[in-house]
């Protein structure tokens, strides 16, 4: 119910190896046929995949200093789901947090793709009761339809920003 870290990789790059469970030669069909671009496309058409996007933001997922499943030991977080590894030297653009990345995803992606996710799911959480209100009066279907879900109106039941029983 609040996605998967995994699911953003696969929209952003293509990557499938924890996504989709392929044979070995349709994973080679796959990497030979199609480039990275192309596999990123095929996973972003996939309603799927864009469903399991983290919800919750840096509140669930924490941030480039703390996550919830951080282990003191280590000294490391894993606040960042995207973490970017120097190679040769190079200089590497900043790690991400859920938000962050979230927000990368949609900048470099197409129209369409930008305009389902804003239009089919919500990452946010809702801390107070009128930011709860204003999340139910705004889930409504596609063509403007209501549907009622366990007593509430929404196309999506985003745990994090709906009422929930007592």
């Amino acid at each position: 119910m609040l996605g998967a870290i995994k699911g953003v990789p696969a929209v952003l790059s293509g990557e499938m190896r924890d996504t989709v469970q392929l044979n070995p030669v349709a994973v080679y069909g796959l990497e030979k046929f199609f480039g990275k671009e192309d596999r990123a496309e095929i996973m972003r058409a996939m309603p799927g995949i864009s469903s399991i996007l983290p919800k919750g933001g840096e509140a669930i997922w924490g941030n480039l200093t703390w996550a919830p499943d951080d282990d003191p030991e280590i000294g490391d977080t894993y606040g960042s789901t995207l973490k970017y590894a120097p190679k040769n030297g190079t200089i590497v653009p900043m790690n991400m947090t859920v938000t962050d990345s979230l927000k990368f995803l949609l900048d470099t992606s197409d129209e369409w793709y930008r305009n389902q996710i804003a239009q089919n799911y919500s990452h946010g959480v809702a801390l107070s009761r009128k930011e709860i209100e204003v999340c139910i009066s705004r889930h409504r279907c596609c063509d403007g339809v209501e549907l009622w879900l366990m007593g509430l109106k929404g196309k999506r039941t985003q745990p994090l920003q709906m009422d929930q029983p007592s």
